[in-house]
């Protein structure tokens, strides 16, 4: 007998088919018939010719060439119209695939966790029921804004000690060098700001003045701090004055002192006047040119200062003849010095001799 399934030839006894596995299917006695049809000689040999060489046909391979994990499938003997069998093959429906049990299963394993996680959680919203947690505590909404309040209290606390953890005090550094002052502030993981020089005549040179952050304080690490370095103290300008004795024009004078570095001499008070009437001394100057000139109605000095001091003697000046523009100091007959405003050239009414000028020049001291 013959496989329904796959057609194969099997044992008229068993109960499976040793090729595909399926139930053998027995053919039933039609009403009437009585015995099994017999079936006729010659068409069984050609049947039996035919399965003969379908089974010794190579099994096709699967695809990409590899044999099927399955048992070898064979395809269906060709048979003509005329071939009968006792019993129809079995139709699709009746056996069940391998497939279709795995679908199976697969099914239940997700009905089964289903049911298990609704279970965890309807135990979970019971647990909470009994413990009144959650929706179903028992102090409702009121309850969470201070719980609310209460960490929001503890974290601005903990932000507070952070902040004051990281913070710097900010050293004093009033009389150190420049150089120790960069060095402390790169310890305490502070910035150097901005450098500034000023004059000071109690801190010595190179050394902090003052500081833009107060000594103490805190500050953020990064912050700059901004620093006042001395120059040490205030230079002073000394004033020097130098009698030179050529018999010239006061403009001729103003020339050459501002061609050596200096200035006809400009006189502020009695402590210089005095040091402009010790570099003339005993020379036989007696008449000496000195830096003012006039300017209109006014009095100017070459060099811009304020004409706010002199020492004019009686009835000076007087601008005699409308062309005495330029500031002498004279010796008159009583020996005694006084400023006259004279004309730019006295060479007709004095001798060489008696002629010179005081050119002045600033030195700075420290």
């Amino acid at each position: 007998m013959f496989c329904t399934n796959c057609g194969a030839q099997i044992d008229d006894n068993a109960a499976f088919c040793t090729n595909c596995g399926a139930p053998v299917k027995r053919a039933e006695s039609r009403p009437g018939a009585g015995a099994a049809e017999s079936v006729n000689p010659g068409i069984a040999a050609d049947s039996t010719a035919a399965e003969t060489q379908r089974l010794q046909t190579p099994a096709q391979q699967g695809f990409g060439g590899a044999a099927p994990s399955s048992a070898p499938q064979y395809s269906a003997p060709q048979y003509s119209a005329s071939q009968q069998y006792s019993a129809p093959y079995a139709q699709p429906s009746e056996v069940e695939t391998k497939a279709e049990r795995t679908k199976k299963s697969h099914g239940w394993v997700v009905a089964v966790v289903i049911v298990a996680i609704v279970a965890v959680c309807a135990g979970g919203a019971f647990a909470m029921y009994q413990l009144k947690l959650g929706p179903f505590s028992t102090t409702g909404s009121d309850a969470q804004p201070a719980a609310a309040s209460t960490a929001d209290a503890a974290s601005e606390n903990g932000d507070d000690a952070a902040q004051e953890a990281s913070s710097v005090t900010v050293p004093d550094l009033s009389g150190l060098t420049y150089d120790e002052a960069t060095h402390k502030l790169q310890d305490l993981g502070l910035k150097l700001g901005q450098v500034t020089k000023e004059y000071s005549s109690s801190v010595e040179e190179g050394s902090v003045v003052s500081q833009s952050v107060s000594a103490g304080s805190d500050a953020d690490p990064g912050s700059s701090v901004d620093l006042v370095v001395s120059q040490g103290a205030e230079p002073r300008i000394e004033h020097h004055f130098e009698l030179v004795q050529q018999a010239v024009t006061w403009e001729e004078a103003k020339q050459y002192c501002e061609s050596n570095g200096g200035y006809l001499a400009v006189i502020h008070n009695d402590d210089e006047y005095q040091q402009v009437l010790d570099a003339i001394g005993s020379s036989d100057v007696r008449v000496c040119w000195l830096g003012g000139y006039r300017d209109g109605d006014s009095w100017q000095w070459v060099n811009g200062d304020d004409f706010s001091w002199s020492s004019w003697a009686s009835g000076e000046p007087n601008n005699d003849g409308g062309t005495e523009n330029c500031l002498a100091l004279l010796k008159n007959k009583d020996e005694r010095w006084g400023w006259y405003d004279v004309p730019n050239d006295v060479s007709s009414y004095y001798k060489a001799s008696y002629l010179g000028f005081i050119m002045e020049t600033d030195v700075t001291v420290k």
